[in-house]
């Protein structure tokens, strides 16, 4: 049967696993609203204004997400004030999904200066493929659309990482298992595709991706 519900928590289960940026393992500190490290590069490593960051930090009040304000080299701020640490190897900064996700029917009060994201799932058409006298295989093509909302003004450089990294988490033949044996796979002929930036909402840009189905299942 199809099943909706379950389509869409694959759905989710997959979205949870994007990684945009990450500094890897390596010494960092923090001081002030300031994430720094000796040496690397957080430019190099794929960070950007709009985009929110969380951590692998000694002081557990650092690993929360904030959304960085600016990026230089070794330096990067943030909305909020971190706890001072003294740098130490064996720290994580990541990129990774937003932790404010408007889901469907699911009320969310976004703020100002940390972005989002926000789906909306189509069911789409069904086709009957096969057809026996108790069952028939049904073959449905639903659409998934995420739409990416980076703060306004920021530049376009954190929605394009984002949407480029659920493009690449959605690629042409991508199978998820759902629930009930069913597997969802991203359509082949045509992949993921991504929109133009809009600024819609006051205070945002917004870029949607949008994911083609496929799902065949047995219907009674």
């Amino acid at each position: 049967m199809i099943d909706h519900k379950l389509i869409k928590r694959a759905l989710r289960t997959q979205l949870a696993t994007l990684e945009v940026a990450t500094t890897g393992s390596t010494t960092l500190g923090a001081t002030g609203a300031t994430f720094t490290r000796l040496a690397g590069s957080f430019i190099t490593d794929g960070f950007q204004p709009g985009m929110e960051v969380t951590g692998s930090m000694e002081k557990a009040a650092n690993n929360a997400a904030a959304a960085i304000v600016s990026v230089a080299a070794l330096s990067m701020k943030v909305n909020r004030t971190l706890v001072t640490e003294a740098a130490a190897a064996g720290k994580t900064l990541t990129v990774g999904l937003p932790s404010y996700r408007a889901w469907e029917n699911e009320e969310l009060d976004p703020t100002l200066g940390v972005p989002y994201v926000e789906e909306q799932y189509l069911p789409g058409p069904t086709f009957l493929r096969t057809a026996t006298k108790d069952q028939g295989t049904v073959q449905a093509e639903p659409m998934y659309r995420v739409e990416v909302h980076v703060p306004e003004g920021a530049g376009s450089e954190a929605a394009d990482d984002y949407t480029t990294g659920i493009e690449q988490l959605f690629l042409h033949g991508t199978s998820m298992a759902l629930e009930n044996g069913d597997t969802l796979r991203v359509r082949a002929d045509t992949g993921p595709y991504r929109g133009q930036l809009l600024q819609r909402k006051a205070g945002w840009a917004t870029v949607p991706v949008n994911i083609p189905l496929r799902l065949y299942t047995v219907n009674p």
